[in-house]
């Protein structure tokens, strides 16, 4: 394998090799930023994760001309590629079925929280009270076929939950899902939530060439930031302080490091 439009002289296993590596860096970098937006999404209570997730839906139905412009790319690549015609209809999207998605999403926000749920209370004859107590997983990875529903529903039922996620759909589905993605930023920025653990969906590996996922890695990245710093500039204006420091203690932990300076913030990723 060689790279297009390059000469590249190595032979097809140590390209496959270096493909791998660069892949195993972006796992290990996903999953160690989503094990720290975690720990702050679980802390957050019912209703600031029902808020988002209804600010969210109502962001995908704004997004929707994006959205399905973007699907009909992916179906139009499919149908070139020879998708078969059960596929191509997983994989397509209409209003109708954007609409469903985004109740969905609504539908899941106002369903009971299930962390600290007593599914099961028992006392043996030494006394001891036992309970089973419904917790969050913590980081869960999801990799799942071009069907862009999926993409929304469970990301949406992982921050209801708890969980942080790293979604790998598709490739068939690249245009749709990156394009339902960008239609949570505005919900993830009104909740003033962590980068992966609101729109962890931003961070999956949707396609599958290593070099196509790190560059709309890095614009997902610095859209997300950028949002977080515009609303802490807001919050310092209005000398809130407390949600100000939140919000930096958000991107802190996952490895943004925010410096304040007299034109304003600016952000660097952390080193090491």
């Amino acid at each position: 394998m060689t790279i297009p439009g390059g000469d590249d002289k190595r032979p097809p296993m140590a390209t496959q090799r270096n493909d791998d590596i660069e892949c195993t860096a972006l796992v290990e970098r996903l999953a160690t930023a989503g094990r720290a937006a975690q720990r702050i999404l679980a802390g957050k209570t019912d209703a600031e994760k029902s808020a988002a997730l209804k600010l969210a839906a109502q962001s995908l139905r704004a997004a929707a001309p994006d959205v399905l412009a973007a699907n009909a790319r992916d179906i139009a690549a499919g149908e070139a590629n020879g998708l078969t015609g059960a596929l191509l209809d997983r994989l397509r999207l209409d209003p109708a079925r954007l609409e469903a998605i985004a109740s969905a999403v609504e539908t899941v926000a106002d369903l009971p929280d299930p962390v600290g749920q007593i599914i099961d209370r028992s006392v043996p004859a030494n006394g001891l009270h036992l309970a089973r107590v419904r917790i969050p997983v913590g980081l869960i990875g999801i990799i799942y076929e071009s069907r862009p529903n999926v993409t929304i529903d469970a990301a949406a039922l992982c921050l209801k939950s708890g969980n942080a996620t790293i979604l790998r759909g598709g490739s068939e589905a690249i245009e749709s899902n990156t394009a339902l993605a960008a239609g949570d930023l505005e919900g993830a920025k009104q909740a003033l939530y962590s980068v992966n653990a609101m729109t962890s969906v931003l961070g999956l590996d949707a396609v599958k060439r290593p070099e196509a996922v790190q560059g709309r890695e890095h614009a997902a990245l610095e859209v997300l930031v950028e949002a977080q710093l515009e609303a802490r500039a807001a919050a310092r204006a209005a000398k809130d302080w407390a949600a100000s420091d939140a919000i930096r203690d958000t991107l802190a932990a996952a490895g943004i490091v925010v410096e304040d300076g007299p034109d304003g913030a600016t952000w660097s990723l952390k080193r090491g």
